[in-house]
């Protein structure tokens, strides 16, 4: 029978994170020393595994955002500068992204280009269409090096890396 009140001390121990060494603690006092140590070399085992699959990435967003984005065509859905939602200002853009780099924005038959790439080690999707400057708006607010958020075959969801100005960028799919 387990004792609870080890599993649950006025101090919880237990409950901060003790795990491992209040159940190796338990193996030495409830069970000899052969179970102890096959418990400790499972507990141990067992925390290396957790450590080494929390590493791991389960979003794989950042390696195949150069993939999705140069599939059709897409249009921003979302665009907040400091709190304010200005995505209106991106209604009517038609974005492609070629293979090359090449970043093509055409609305009612005006076309403006500029480059683009993912770095996917540093999670990053940079956009450049100019400066950003009343002569270039509204583009020209897109450039910049975005953080990757998420991506999936339809959407990619952005933030600017310097999280200080509150900016928010999405893509969909057309």
């Amino acid at each position: 029978m387990v004792n609870r009140s080890f599993f649950s001390n006025e101090e919880g121990f237990f409950l901060y994170g003790g795990y491992i060494l209040n159940y190796c603690f338990y193996l030495f006092m409830n069970l000899n020393f052969k179970y102890m140590k096959t418990g400790i070399i499972s507990s141990l085992l067992m925390m290396v595994i957790v450590f080494a699959t929390s590493c791991l990435s389960t979003d794989s967003s950042d390696s195949n955002t150069s993939q999705v984005v140069t599939s059709g065509t897409w249009k921003v859905t979302l665009y907040t500068d400091s709190g304010n939602d200005e995505t209106s200002d991106f209604a009517g853009y038609s974005f492609t992204f070629t293979d090359g780099g090449t970043l093509t924005v055409v609305k009612s038959g005006t076309t403006k280009t500029g480059t683009w790439s993912v770095s996917s080690s540093s999670n990053k999707f940079n956009i450049n269409l100019g400066p950003k400057d009343n002569t270039n708006k509204p583009l020209g607010e897109l450039t910049d090096d975005w953080k990757i958020i998420s991506t999936s075959d339809t959407v990619i969801r952005l933030t600017d890396d310097n999280t200080t100005s509150n900016e928010f960028l999405t893509f969909t799919k057309n």
